[in-house]
Protein backbone atom coordinates (compact mmCIF):
# COMPACT_ATOMS: atom_id res chain seq x y z
CA UNK A 1 0.00 0.00 0.00
CA UNK A 2 2.86 2.37 0.84
CA UNK A 3 4.41 1.49 -2.52
CA UNK A 4 1.22 2.55 -4.24
CA UNK A 5 1.36 6.01 -2.66
CA UNK A 6 5.02 6.27 -3.73
CA UNK A 7 3.96 5.89 -7.36
CA UNK A 8 2.95 9.56 -7.51
CA UNK A 9 6.53 10.60 -6.73
CA UNK A 10 8.29 8.39 -9.30
CA UNK A 11 9.73 10.67 -12.03
CA UNK A 12 9.41 9.85 -15.70
CA UNK A 13 12.73 11.22 -16.93
CA UNK A 14 14.45 10.39 -20.20
CA UNK A 15 14.02 6.61 -19.93
CA UNK A 16 10.53 7.11 -18.54
CA UNK A 17 9.49 8.97 -21.69
CA UNK A 18 10.57 6.02 -23.79
CA UNK A 19 9.66 3.02 -21.64
CA UNK A 20 7.57 4.57 -18.90
CA UNK A 21 8.83 4.22 -15.34
CA UNK A 22 5.32 4.18 -13.97
CA UNK A 23 4.05 1.28 -16.11
CA UNK A 24 7.19 -0.64 -15.16
CA UNK A 25 6.58 0.25 -11.54
CA UNK A 26 3.01 -1.06 -11.76
CA UNK A 27 4.18 -4.28 -13.40
CA UNK A 28 6.74 -4.91 -10.70
CA UNK A 29 4.24 -4.03 -8.01
CA UNK A 30 1.73 -6.51 -9.45
CA UNK A 31 4.33 -9.26 -9.14
CA UNK A 32 5.57 -8.42 -5.66
CA UNK A 33 2.29 -7.45 -3.99
CA UNK A 34 1.18 -11.10 -3.66
CA UNK A 35 4.54 -11.77 -2.04
CA UNK A 36 3.73 -9.28 0.69
CA UNK A 37 0.53 -11.23 1.33
CA UNK A 38 2.47 -14.44 1.89
CA UNK A 39 1.76 -16.19 -1.38
CA UNK A 40 4.12 -14.68 -3.92
CA UNK A 41 7.70 -14.66 -5.05
CA UNK A 42 9.49 -13.81 -1.81
CA UNK A 43 7.28 -15.43 0.80
CA UNK A 44 5.77 -18.21 -1.30
CA UNK A 45 8.07 -21.07 -0.28
CA UNK A 46 8.69 -19.76 3.25
CA UNK A 47 5.27 -19.25 4.80
CA UNK A 48 3.96 -22.75 3.99
CA UNK A 49 7.20 -24.37 5.10
CA UNK A 50 7.08 -22.55 8.41
CA UNK A 51 3.33 -22.86 9.05
CA UNK A 52 2.40 -25.88 6.96
CA UNK A 53 3.54 -28.60 9.36
CA UNK A 54 1.61 -27.21 12.32
CA UNK A 55 -1.47 -26.67 10.13
CA UNK A 56 -1.40 -30.19 8.72
CA UNK A 57 -0.26 -29.13 5.22
CA UNK A 58 -3.62 -27.74 3.98
CA UNK A 59 -4.30 -26.90 0.33
CA UNK A 60 -3.26 -23.25 0.70
CA UNK A 61 0.34 -24.27 1.48
CA UNK A 62 0.72 -26.03 -1.86
CA UNK A 63 -1.09 -23.25 -3.70
CA UNK A 64 1.32 -20.78 -2.12
CA UNK A 65 4.36 -22.65 -3.40
CA UNK A 66 2.79 -22.99 -6.86
CA UNK A 67 2.05 -19.25 -6.92
CA UNK A 68 5.66 -18.55 -6.04
CA UNK A 69 6.83 -20.53 -9.08
CA UNK A 70 4.40 -18.70 -11.36
CA UNK A 71 5.45 -15.29 -10.03
CA UNK A 72 9.09 -16.21 -10.50
CA UNK A 73 8.46 -17.18 -14.12
CA UNK A 74 6.52 -13.95 -14.73
CA UNK A 75 9.30 -11.88 -13.21
CA UNK A 76 11.95 -13.63 -15.32
CA UNK A 77 9.92 -13.12 -18.51
CA UNK A 78 9.40 -9.44 -17.71
CA UNK A 79 13.06 -8.77 -16.96
CA UNK A 80 14.21 -10.47 -20.18
CA UNK A 81 11.60 -8.57 -22.18
CA UNK A 82 12.65 -5.27 -20.66
CA UNK A 83 16.31 -6.02 -21.36
CA UNK A 84 15.60 -6.73 -25.01
CA UNK A 85 13.74 -3.43 -25.31
CA UNK A 86 16.81 -1.60 -24.07
CA UNK A 87 15.45 -0.85 -20.60
CA UNK A 88 17.13 -1.18 -17.23
CA UNK A 89 15.76 -4.27 -15.46
CA UNK A 90 16.41 -4.83 -11.79
CA UNK A 91 17.84 -8.26 -12.61
CA UNK A 92 20.52 -7.63 -15.23
CA UNK A 93 20.20 -10.41 -17.80
CA UNK A 94 23.74 -10.05 -19.07
CA UNK A 95 25.03 -10.43 -15.52
CA UNK A 96 23.13 -13.67 -15.00
CA UNK A 97 24.69 -15.01 -18.17
CA UNK A 98 28.16 -14.61 -16.70
CA UNK A 99 29.27 -17.95 -15.28
CA UNK A 100 31.23 -16.47 -12.39
CA UNK A 101 28.36 -14.18 -11.37
CA UNK A 102 25.77 -16.96 -11.49
CA UNK A 103 28.10 -19.30 -9.60
CA UNK A 104 28.78 -16.68 -6.93
CA UNK A 105 25.06 -16.02 -6.51
CA UNK A 106 24.25 -19.71 -6.09
CA UNK A 107 27.23 -20.16 -3.80
CA UNK A 108 25.97 -17.38 -1.54
CA UNK A 109 22.44 -18.80 -1.54
CA UNK A 110 23.46 -22.40 -0.73
CA UNK A 111 26.17 -21.43 1.73
CA UNK A 112 23.97 -19.11 3.77
CA UNK A 113 21.21 -21.73 3.70
CA UNK A 114 23.57 -24.20 5.37
CA UNK A 115 25.49 -21.70 7.49
CA UNK A 116 22.67 -19.87 9.25
CA UNK A 117 20.43 -22.90 9.71
CA UNK A 118 23.25 -24.79 11.43
CA UNK A 119 23.05 -22.51 14.46
CA UNK A 120 19.27 -22.64 14.37
CA UNK A 121 19.53 -26.43 14.64
CA UNK A 122 22.13 -26.27 17.41
CA UNK A 123 20.23 -23.77 19.52
CA UNK A 124 16.92 -25.64 19.30
CA UNK A 125 18.46 -29.07 19.86
CA UNK A 126 20.69 -27.85 22.69
CA UNK A 127 17.93 -26.05 24.59
CA UNK A 128 14.66 -27.81 23.79
CA UNK A 129 16.12 -31.19 22.94
CA UNK A 130 18.72 -31.49 25.70
CA UNK A 131 17.35 -29.02 28.24
CA UNK A 132 20.45 -26.79 28.36
CA UNK A 133 20.28 -23.11 29.25
CA UNK A 134 20.33 -20.21 26.77
CA UNK A 135 23.64 -19.05 28.27
CA UNK A 136 25.21 -22.47 27.69
CA UNK A 137 23.99 -22.40 24.11
CA UNK A 138 25.48 -18.95 23.56
CA UNK A 139 28.85 -20.01 24.98
CA UNK A 140 28.70 -23.07 22.75
CA UNK A 141 29.20 -21.04 19.55
CA UNK A 142 32.07 -18.88 20.87
CA UNK A 143 34.78 -21.08 19.23
CA UNK A 144 33.07 -20.66 15.87
CA UNK A 145 32.77 -16.89 16.26
CA UNK A 146 36.41 -16.39 17.35
CA UNK A 147 37.87 -18.57 14.60
CA UNK A 148 35.61 -17.06 11.96
CA UNK A 149 36.65 -13.55 12.96
CA UNK A 150 40.31 -14.56 12.78
CA UNK A 151 40.23 -15.97 9.26
CA UNK A 152 37.85 -13.28 7.99
CA UNK A 153 40.42 -10.62 8.92
CA UNK A 154 43.00 -12.49 6.82
CA UNK A 155 40.72 -13.61 4.00
CA UNK A 156 41.82 -10.81 1.66
CA UNK A 157 45.44 -11.98 1.82
CA UNK A 158 44.46 -15.61 1.30
CA UNK A 159 42.22 -14.85 -1.68
CA UNK A 160 44.95 -12.80 -3.40
CA UNK A 161 47.53 -15.52 -2.79
CA UNK A 162 45.43 -18.64 -3.38
CA UNK A 163 42.70 -17.32 -5.64
CA UNK A 164 39.39 -19.14 -5.58
CA UNK A 165 41.06 -22.08 -3.83
CA UNK A 166 40.81 -20.01 -0.66
CA UNK A 167 37.01 -20.12 -0.93
CA UNK A 168 37.00 -23.82 -1.79
CA UNK A 169 39.28 -24.58 1.14
CA UNK A 170 37.08 -22.52 3.47
CA UNK A 171 33.92 -24.33 2.40
CA UNK A 172 35.70 -27.67 2.72
CA UNK A 173 36.74 -26.79 6.29
CA UNK A 174 33.17 -25.73 7.07
CA UNK A 175 31.94 -29.00 5.63
CA UNK A 176 34.43 -31.04 7.66
CA UNK A 177 33.48 -29.19 10.84
CA UNK A 178 29.78 -29.85 10.27
CA UNK A 179 30.46 -33.52 9.51
CA UNK A 180 32.42 -33.89 12.75
CA UNK A 181 29.66 -32.06 14.57
CA UNK A 182 27.09 -34.52 13.25
CA UNK A 183 29.28 -37.53 13.99
CA UNK A 184 30.64 -36.61 17.42
CA UNK A 185 28.01 -34.44 19.02
CA UNK A 186 24.72 -35.55 17.51
CA UNK A 187 25.41 -39.25 17.00
CA UNK A 188 28.23 -40.87 18.96
CA UNK A 189 27.87 -38.88 22.19
CA UNK A 190 24.07 -39.10 22.53
CA UNK A 191 21.97 -39.09 24.67
CA UNK A 192 23.95 -36.53 26.70
CA UNK A 193 26.63 -34.84 24.59
CA UNK A 194 29.07 -32.49 26.26
CA UNK A 195 29.70 -28.98 24.99
CA UNK A 196 33.43 -29.70 25.00
CA UNK A 197 32.89 -32.26 22.24
CA UNK A 198 31.70 -29.45 19.97
CA UNK A 199 34.68 -27.13 20.47
CA UNK A 200 36.85 -28.77 17.80
CA UNK A 201 34.19 -29.13 15.09
CA UNK A 202 32.85 -25.61 15.63
CA UNK A 203 36.35 -24.12 15.64
CA UNK A 204 37.16 -25.88 12.36
CA UNK A 205 33.87 -24.75 10.84
CA UNK A 206 34.57 -21.20 12.00
CA UNK A 207 38.03 -21.17 10.42
CA UNK A 208 36.43 -22.17 7.14
CA UNK A 209 33.49 -19.82 7.36
CA UNK A 210 35.65 -16.73 7.64
CA UNK A 211 37.23 -17.61 4.30
CA UNK A 212 34.01 -17.67 2.30
CA UNK A 213 31.69 -14.65 2.38
CA UNK A 214 34.04 -11.70 1.83
CA UNK A 215 36.24 -13.40 -0.82
CA UNK A 216 33.16 -14.62 -2.69
CA UNK A 217 31.94 -11.04 -2.84
CA UNK A 218 35.33 -9.94 -4.15
CA UNK A 219 35.29 -12.60 -6.87
CA UNK A 220 31.73 -11.82 -7.94
CA UNK A 221 32.18 -8.04 -8.06
CA UNK A 222 35.64 -8.38 -9.60
CA UNK A 223 34.21 -10.31 -12.54
CA UNK A 224 31.54 -7.82 -13.61
CA UNK A 225 31.87 -4.45 -15.37
CA UNK A 226 32.39 -1.58 -12.96
CA UNK A 227 29.21 0.09 -14.18
CA UNK A 228 27.20 -2.91 -12.96
CA UNK A 229 29.02 -3.46 -9.66
CA UNK A 230 26.24 -1.83 -7.63
CA UNK A 231 23.56 -4.05 -9.15
CA UNK A 232 25.75 -7.13 -8.70
CA UNK A 233 26.41 -6.27 -5.05
CA UNK A 234 22.71 -5.82 -4.34
CA UNK A 235 21.87 -9.11 -6.03
CA UNK A 236 24.56 -10.88 -4.00
CA UNK A 237 23.22 -9.58 -0.69
CA UNK A 238 19.71 -10.60 -1.76
CA UNK A 239 20.95 -14.14 -2.49
CA UNK A 240 22.53 -14.31 0.97
CA UNK A 241 19.36 -13.20 2.76
CA UNK A 242 17.14 -15.42 0.63
CA UNK A 243 19.41 -18.40 1.30
CA UNK A 244 19.31 -17.78 5.04
CA UNK A 245 15.51 -17.57 5.01
CA UNK A 246 15.08 -20.70 2.90
CA UNK A 247 17.62 -22.63 4.96
CA UNK A 248 15.93 -21.88 8.27
CA UNK A 249 12.47 -22.60 6.83
CA UNK A 250 13.50 -25.95 5.34
CA UNK A 251 15.65 -27.01 8.29
CA UNK A 252 12.96 -25.94 10.74
CA UNK A 253 10.44 -28.15 8.94
CA UNK A 254 12.80 -31.13 9.19
CA UNK A 255 13.81 -30.35 12.75
CA UNK A 256 10.31 -30.12 14.18
CA UNK A 257 8.77 -32.70 11.89
CA UNK A 258 9.84 -35.61 14.09
CA UNK A 259 8.65 -34.10 17.38
CA UNK A 260 5.21 -32.75 16.42
CA UNK A 261 3.38 -35.81 17.66
CA UNK A 262 4.85 -35.47 21.12
CA UNK A 263 4.08 -31.86 21.82
CA UNK A 264 1.68 -32.51 24.67
CA UNK A 265 2.21 -30.78 27.94
CA UNK A 266 3.46 -32.51 31.02
CA UNK A 267 6.63 -34.26 32.06
CA UNK A 268 5.92 -37.41 30.07
CA UNK A 269 5.36 -35.45 26.88
CA UNK A 270 8.56 -33.48 27.39
CA UNK A 271 10.48 -36.68 28.05
CA UNK A 272 9.35 -37.93 24.64
CA UNK A 273 10.01 -34.66 22.83
CA UNK A 274 13.65 -34.38 23.90
CA UNK A 275 15.02 -37.61 22.34
CA UNK A 276 12.86 -37.16 19.24
CA UNK A 277 14.09 -33.59 18.75
CA UNK A 278 17.73 -34.59 19.11
CA UNK A 279 17.12 -37.39 16.62
CA UNK A 280 15.56 -35.01 14.08
CA UNK A 281 18.54 -32.69 14.64
CA UNK A 282 20.70 -35.39 13.06
CA UNK A 283 18.59 -35.24 9.90
CA UNK A 284 18.61 -31.44 9.97
CA UNK A 285 22.40 -31.31 10.28
CA UNK A 286 22.68 -33.81 7.44
CA UNK A 287 20.60 -31.48 5.27
CA UNK A 288 22.93 -28.64 6.33
CA UNK A 289 25.76 -30.69 4.87
CA UNK A 290 23.95 -30.98 1.53
CA UNK A 291 23.55 -27.20 1.33
CA UNK A 292 27.27 -26.69 1.99
CA UNK A 293 28.22 -29.39 -0.53
CA UNK A 294 26.15 -27.55 -3.16
CA UNK A 295 28.03 -24.34 -2.29
CA UNK A 296 31.37 -26.17 -2.68
CA UNK A 297 30.36 -27.34 -6.17
CA UNK A 298 29.51 -23.75 -7.14
CA UNK A 299 32.93 -22.59 -5.92
CA UNK A 300 34.62 -24.56 -8.71
CA UNK A 301 32.91 -22.32 -11.29
CA UNK A 302 34.50 -19.14 -9.93
CA UNK A 303 37.47 -17.61 -11.77
CA UNK A 304 40.88 -18.83 -10.68
CA UNK A 305 42.10 -15.40 -9.57
CA UNK A 306 40.53 -12.07 -8.60
CA UNK A 307 39.56 -10.00 -11.62
CA UNK A 308 40.59 -12.71 -14.10
CA UNK A 309 37.34 -12.56 -16.09
CA UNK A 310 37.32 -8.76 -16.28
CA UNK A 311 40.99 -8.71 -17.34
CA UNK A 312 40.30 -11.24 -20.10
CA UNK A 313 37.49 -9.05 -21.45
CA UNK A 314 39.69 -5.95 -21.44
CA UNK A 315 42.58 -7.74 -23.17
Amino acid sequence: MVSGYALAFVPAGRLGDRFGYKPLFLAGLSVFTPASLGCGLASGPLVPLVEGRAAGWPVWTWLSIATCLVMGAVLGWWEVRLHRRGGEPVIQVDLVRRRSFAAGQLLALFYFAGFTSLFFTLSIAWQQGLGRSALATGVLVVPFAVCSLTTASLSDKFSHRLGSWAIRGGIAAMLAGQALLLLLALYLSLPNPSGWVLVGPLALAGLGSGMVSAPNQDFVLGSVPKSQAGTAGGALITAQRLGAAIGIAVIGTVLFGGSSSSGSSGGGGQAKVMPMLTHSAQWATGLNLLFVIAALICAFFLPATLGAERAAENA
